[in-house]
């Protein structure tokens, strides 16, 4: 009879034991999941950081490239301008001398 009880006391012992460490595992558990989801919410914070890096990064050298496209075409236009004015001034020249001459 004792050694009856002293099995099925070891056997609470070991119950309670495995109890213990489940209970220890089940809370690890929780841990390490709490802790995965906080590192991939870092990593998608660090993402859509890095994205809108990105988005301004380019939209930056897009405007930038347009500026130099306008600039160019304003100075090309001026010169343009210039050169027809000067061209007309010249036309206009030659035909005032070459009126008087007509009449």
């Amino acid at each position: 009879m004792k050694d009856r009880q002293e099995i099925i006391r070891r056997q609470l012992e070991e119950s309670q034991r495995a109890k213990e460490q489940l209970a220890s595992a089940e809370e690890e558990h929780r841990k390490v999941l709490a802790e995965a989801r906080a590192e991939a919410t870092a990593i998608r914070e660090d993402a859509k950081r890095e994205s809108q890096r990105i988005i301004d990064e380019t939209k930056s050298t897009a405007q930038a490239e347009v500026d130099r496209i306008r600039s160019a075409a304003r100075k090309q236009l001026t010169a343009q301008r210039r050169q027809v004015v000067s061209e007309l001034r010249t036309e206009i020249g030659q035909m005032s001398c070459s009126w008087p001459a007509r009449w």
